[in-house]
């Protein structure tokens, strides 16, 4: 990427995508802090949530509704079997970062 151009390209793809291509047998532990793209993320991330069952830390301070929005997300991909935390990681209200936890 040519970052003094006036515009660049970047590809991007699902984690699902991702997995599939690359291989991956195993996905243990997902860690998002991407600026308000969490929802679509885990969105893109199904078939391995489902699957796979990864511990998850995700940031849910970016849009107001994110702590609502991605927990739903989440239970919806493990079902009630799952324990959420949630813990700020600064003295802020910044910084919330959502952990789920399979069982």
């Amino acid at each position: 990427m040519n970052f003094n151009a006036k515009s660049s390209r970047a590809t991007i793809t699902t984690i699902d995508h991702f997995v599939e291509k690359s291989g991956l047998q195993r996905v243990d532990f997902i860690k998002m802090d991407i600026e308000g793209a969490e929802r679509d993320a885990l969105k893109g991330a199904t078939k391995i949530l489902k699957a796979m069952r990864p511990k998850l830390a995700i940031s849910v301070y970016h849009l107001p509704d994110d702590i609502r929005i991605i927990s739903q997300l989440i239970l919806d991909a493990y079902g009630e079997n799952c324990d959420l935390y949630m813990k700020n990681v600064t003295n802020t209200y910044g910084e919330t970062v959502l952990f789920a936890v399979p069982k």
